[in-house]
């Protein structure tokens, strides 16, 4: 039977049964991009769980890997790595059957959603959201980037979604961009982790707002540094251009805070962000490192900069979304969207890394033009951002037309993932 066809007979068997099993509550499923490591996807799942407590479900499980339950917000873990890294048709079977009595799913599509990172999983969590879909149930990828070479095995499959499915862009370039592969409407929002709730209380944020009232006493500004281990890897002087780009803005009177993203690999941003420092050791004392454990953690933290430097959209849009305007080394063409969204200038405030050595003066002149013209461009995020949280919101359905104002962070469940809801079996 192919796996469509499953999905299909599925969905009609189970709708039929479903009067037979009482539900006791209204529970949302929602479906993690990748595996742990990411400290953007890790914004992204957090604020989804959140937000649908928000609106009214009373649990909201995770479909991914164990390690999710480390961050306290899900009700629950569903284990899915057999199924989304090499599963068939029969290990696709069995998940339907764990997560059958869930109300809603939702797929935080991110920059995956295209195939640029393993199509095969992707294409295997997407035929998950048909599968309710094909119910009648709700099913929403939230927004996503999409590039110009996406994977034909992802077009084949968002293709095949049925017409309930709702599919939301990120940004306005990523909307043309689906339209036009997809053939079928695309709603634009705005990215989830703008919903992420900055947690000043945390001994990290406390300690580095210590540190940076200290250093704004001795006279120095904040700048926040992340650069990529991707673009590390792709790019010939990446890392060795940071250290030169940290030395010009420390002799420009800046202290310096070093954000990693990414932990996957041995070569991490974590890493590379060790790596410049080592190079800075003459000001030590000016220069911290930043571990991306939580992102309501690392957004405070963020929010205490003047400016920020990244090669990481995340590392952007936590800053950014706390107010604080970023330069940043683009990549996918998924950053060019963000800026548009926001209404900050693209060209004074976005490059391609690979140029960072062959037009490093330039770019130099642009970072230094962007810390010297920083409140400027706050002044516009602050103008822009009530819009931009609201279609965030609209990732979720929620109405429109009025500022959004950042609520309370919710209630930490002790979730594990072994843990368990009343209604959906497992």
């Amino acid at each position: 039977m192919a796996p469509l066809d499953l999905i299909r007979t599925s969905a009609l068997a189970l709708g039929l049964a479903a009067p037979l099993r009482r539900r006791r509550t209204k529970t949302a499923l929602v479906i993690a991009p990748a595996d742990i490591g990411s400290l953007g996807d890790a914004a992204m799942l957090i604020a989804a769980c959140e937000t649908l407590k928000r609106q009214g479900f009373d649990a909201v499980a995770l479909l991914g890997a164990e390690g999710w339950a480390r961050y306290g917000v899900f009700d629950r873990i569903v284990w899915a790595d057999d199924y989304f890294y090499d599963g068939d048709d029969r290990a696709l079977a069995r998940l339907l059957w764990r997560i059958r009595d869930f109300d809603a799913a939702y797929f935080v599509g991110a920059d995956v959603l295209d195939g640029t990172y393993n199509p095969p999983s992707i294409s295997r969590r997407l035929k998950i959201l048909h599968w309710f879909a094909a119910q009648g149930k709700r099913a929403t990828i939230l927004g996503s980037s999409f590039t110009e070479a996406p994977s034909a095995l992802c077009i084949e499959t968002l293709k095949a979604l049925p017409k309930n499915a709702v599919i939301n862009a990120r940004d306005p370039v990523s909307k043309e961009r689906m339209e036009r592969f997809l053939r079928r409407p695309v709603t634009l929002v705005a990215d989830v982790a703008f919903l992420t709730e900055a947690d000043p209380t945390s001994e990290q944020a406390r300690d580095f707002a210590a540190w940076c009232g200290r250093r704004r006493a001795a006279g120095d500004r904040i700048v926040a540094i992340n650069a990529s281990c991707h673009n590390d890897v792709k790019v010939p002087d990446y890392t060795a251009k940071h250290i030169e780009i940290a030395r010009t803005l420390l002799a420009e009177g800046a202290s310096l805070i070093f954000v990693p993203h990414d932990t996957r690999s041995d070569r991490s941003d974590v890493v590379i962000a060790e790596e410049i420092m080592a190079g800075l050791a003459e000001d030590a004392d000016r220069i911290r490192l930043c571990e991306p454990n939580d992102p309501r953690s690392v957004k405070a933290v963020l929010g205490l900069a003047d400016f920020i430097v990244t090669g990481r959209m995340h590392v952007a849009i936590l800053g950014m979304g706390a107010g604080v305007p970023a330069f940043s080394f683009g990549y996918q063409g998924k950053f060019e969207g963000l800026y548009q969204l926001l209404g900050l200038p693209v060209d004074a405030l976005l490059e391609n890394p690979a140029d960072i050595a062959p037009r490093y003066e330039t770019i130099l002149a642009k970072i230094r033009a962007g810390f010297a013209d920083a409140k400027v461009h706050a002044a516009t995020l602050d103008a822009n951002l009530p819009r931009v949280r609201e279609m965030s919101l609209a990732n979720f359905g929620a109405p429109t037309g009025g500022p959004h104002h950042e609520s309370a962070p919710a209630h930490r469940s002790a979730s594990a993932a072994d843990g368990s809801l009343s209604a959906p079996a497992n």
